[in-house]
């Protein structure tokens, strides 16, 4: 309990660290595969 009540600010960091990661390498993923077949996904 004291734990989660000490550490809001950083799990909440973690995620959105997280999550971040996450869209960021599948907008990636999707520019590289948009190069690869020679078009544009927007």
């Amino acid at each position: 309990m004291l734990h989660m009540a000490t550490k809001p600010m950083l799990w909440r960091d973690v995620r959105f660290t997280t999550c971040g990661t996450a869209l960021l390498a599948l907008h990636s993923a999707e520019i590289a595969c948009s190069l690869q077949w020679g078009y544009r996904m927007d």
